[in-house]
């Protein structure tokens, strides 16, 4: 069974199948997580890597090899920069996270390490940084994905932080199931403010348009529908979310009219 942990280690020293990089967007080697991972994988071939990729959005990863690592790949994952909360740091920093397990598990990993992405020099506040990677891993687990996640941090305050909140990251009461409905619900309603958005454009539904697309290309939407198929939901749910044709049409049609 796939499982959350935290340790106390440097992540070059992880046995996983593949590492985090907290990675910039032009994936140059860096401070503090990168300059590291740079240094065991060796620099001169991970940045000749990085180099023939040249860039990666914040809130998306890219893949190299591990090089020299225990590693045999580098998820390099691009957080947002901390500023005040209100510009789209946890969704971005949620999907950096979604897409480094998504990568993880296409390309075969059945462990993962991370570090705590955005931290660092990015100015995430460590709290609010720990409940965006928890809650990420927790719901890309809960759709099935058989990998397992560990987190390497240096710092003992930081690792209390993370640890405390796993501890309460999973309440008594609440079971895969309840979570299956609270994400179908929530992705329901942005698909409909989104579809809302495309009759009559106002507002900002960025938010959501990106959160739905992390939602629809993940392994946590395939659950969700093959559920759903088996007649695991209730059949009061509203589930157009669902429907593969309504989520690809909404999204094709918010790219045409944004272009």
């Amino acid at each position: 069974m796939s499982r959350i942990e935290i340790k106390k280690i440097d992540i070059t020293e992880l046995k996983t199948d593949a590492i985090v990089n907290a990675a910039n967007e032009r994936l140059w080697a860096g401070g503090g997580v990168c300059g590291a991972i740079f240094r065991a994988a060796g620099r001169a071939q991970l940045a000749a890597a990085c180099a023939r990729i040249g860039y990666c959005d914040t809130g998306s990863a890219v893949l190299t090899p591990g090089f020299r690592l225990k590693a045999k790949y580098i998820l390099h994952a691009v957080g947002p920069r901390w500023r005040d909360g209100g510009h789209d740091e946890p969704q971005l920093l949620y999907a950096a996270y979604r897409r480094a397990l998504e990568l993880a598990v296409q390309h075969g990993c059945r462990s993962i390490g991370f570090p705590l992405i955005s931290a660092g020099i990015f100015g995430y506040p460590v709290d609010r940084a720990w409940e965006v990677a928890l809650r990420a891993c927790r719901d890309f687990l809960a759709g099935g994905a058989q990998i397992n996640v560990v987190f390497a941090v240096l710092s003992d305050e930081v690792l209390a932080v993370g640890r405390g909140l796993l501890d309460e990251a999973a309440p008594a009461g609440i079971s895969d199931a309840d979570e299956r409905l609270r994400r179908i619900s929530e992705m329901e309603a942005r698909l409909n403010r989104l579809r809302a958005w495309l009759e009559q454009p106002a507002g900002d539904v960025r938010e959501d348009v990106r959160l739905l697309d992390a939602y629809y290309r993940s392994p946590l939407w395939c659950a969700d529908f093959e559920a759903d198929e088996a007649g695991a939901l209730p059949a009061d749910l509203p589930r157009g979310v669902l429907s593969e044709d309504a989520v690809y049409n909404a999204l094709t049609a918010y790219e045409e009219q944004k272009a």
